[in-house]
């Protein structure tokens, strides 16, 4: 519960959307062929089907990118996750996919109305995995072509300690100057108690 309205989800809340959201980019690696089909297997969630990677220095990464985000989204200051597909032998983006957070002013109140909006949001977040299940009709990525997570925190007057604090935990590496997309399209709005979760597309020319 969120009592003091200081949009911080609750725990439930978070470790709910973070099992989802490793499900949507193992997903989104596999719908979008970065890596070969051979190295997932099917697997359900929530009763969705998903495609799992069995590759021990790829999950790795993956965990440990939203071990890092954990901390942020308990402080409420995160504000995006991105998965970049990249350009082959560079750095240059082709598609970023944006897992966008904002603080929602639904207040949660008790728990029982908790369990509910939770259970709300799970079908929310099931509806989402198939959407990223969907990500294959689009056109075929070139060969070799790589991907980056992101992670941006959120600072205010009154939350910059707290995302100070979230920095704190886990290891970064800093960006300078994130690369600006030339068009956004939205393709999921999940709402969360104390947050909401909106699933887009940026593209690049």
């Amino acid at each position: 519960m969120d009592p003091e309205g200081t949009g911080q989800p609750p725990l439930p809340a978070v470790d709910v959307l973070l099992e989802v959201l490793e499900a949507c980019l193992h997903q989104l690696l596999h719908s979008r062929m970065v890596y070969p089909s051979e190295i997932f297997e099917r697997r359900l969630l929530h009763g969705v089907p998903v495609f799992m990677s069995r590759h021990p220095e790829l999950n790795k990464y993956i965990f440990t990118v939203l071990a890092n985000a954990k901390p942020l989204l308990l402080a409420g200051t995160m504000e995006r996750l991105e998965c970049r597909i990249l350009a082959p032998q560079g750095t240059a983006p082709i598609e970023n996919y944006v897992f966008q957070m904002s603080s929602s002013n639904v207040e949660d109140g008790a728990a029982d109305q908790l369990d509910r909006r939770l259970r709300e949001a799970e079908i929310s977040l099931r509806d989402l995995l198939v959407r990223v299940g969907t990500l294959g009709t689009r056109p075929r990525l070139p060969e070799g072509a790589t991907f980056q997570l992101a992670l941006k925190g959120r600072e205010s007057n009154s939350q910059g300690s707290a995302l100070q604090g979230a920095l704190r935990q886990g290891d970064w590496l800093v960006e300078d100057q994130p690369p600006q997309a030339t068009s956004v399209l939205p393709l999921k709005t999940v709402p969360l108690p104390s947050l909401s979760l909106q699933f887009s597309l940026e593209a690049f020319e």
